[in-house]
């Protein structure tokens, strides 16, 4: 069956395309509920894991980024397996940037690098590592971060950035907009996954930037609050459902 028929075929797809419309709309909270009940309603669904990854989403758009750290890394803990999961890394990873946690995001980014090596997210993570080295003052380790991106990852779109970033440490590198580049957003099939930027419109299948900006971030919440939370999250096994998957912290 192709991904059309298949996802046709899933049960839980009119109650994940509801969820969306409730997302695009910007009824973040409302989406958030209706992620939840899809999952609890159909846990053997594919889409189940598309629906953690929104999760993560919604917290974002709402400002509430230790929930959404939380959330995207549960997409990790549940589905390590998944197209999503190292893109979940990368978005838990900017929004940790986002709020001056630049160690903490760091340790995600080389988490991608760990668990995910040879992806996308991964050049993207390797090429981050650099920038976020630089944004704290450290030349040696931001050069050596950046010099793995041509070494490691050749045909990556992030080697001319990270040559751009080598000529300019301790400023904005070309092509970013804060910390994110231009890159594609994740195609799993046969998920029916929407790309969602903060204007609510959906761009699905196109490259774009969903981007938390570095600039001039709220108040950030006590490092406990998120960080130790993740290292509780580590500490509980997968779901019921994904009992197969096995995951080791980094």
């Amino acid at each position: 069956a192709s991904p059309a028929q298949v996802r046709a075929q899933d049960p839980a797809q009119p109650r994940y395309d509801a969820a969306l419309d409730l997302l695009m709309a910007r009824h973040f909270s409302e989406a958030i509920e209706a992620f939840r009940v899809l999952a609890v309603e159909y846990p053997d669904s594919k889409l189940v894991e598309d629906a953690q990854f929104h999760l993560g989403v919604c917290y974002t758009l709402l400002d509430q980024p230790d929930l959404a750290v939380m959330e995207y890394y549960r997409v990790v803990l549940d589905y390590p397996q998944s197209d999503l999961a190292p893109e979940a890394l990368v978005k838990a990873a900017e929004v940790l940037a986002a709020l001056d946690f630049y160690q903490d995001a760091i340790a995600m980014f080389s988490k991608v690098l760990k668990d995910y090596p040879g992806t996308e997210p991964a050049s993207y993570a390797q090429t981050c590592i650099g920038v976020l080295y630089g944004g704290m003052g450290d030349t040696e380790k931001a050069k050596a971060a950046l010099k793995k991106v041509a070494a490691n990852y050749p045909d990556s779109p992030y080697v001319e950035t990270a040559r751009e970033s080598l000529k300019k440490l301790g400023g904005q590198p070309a092509g970013w907009t804060g910390l994110s580049p231009k890159r594609q957003d994740p195609q799993p099939e046969p998920h029916n996954v929407a790309s969602v930027v903060p204007d609510g419109k959906e761009k699905a299948r196109e490259a774009v930037a969903f981007t938390i900006t570095a600039t001039a971030p709220p108040p950030p919440p006590p490092v406990s609050s998120i960080i130790d939370q993740i290292l509780l999250l580590d500490s509980i096994p997968p779901s019921h459902r994904n009992q197969k998957n096995t995951f080791s912290p980094g």
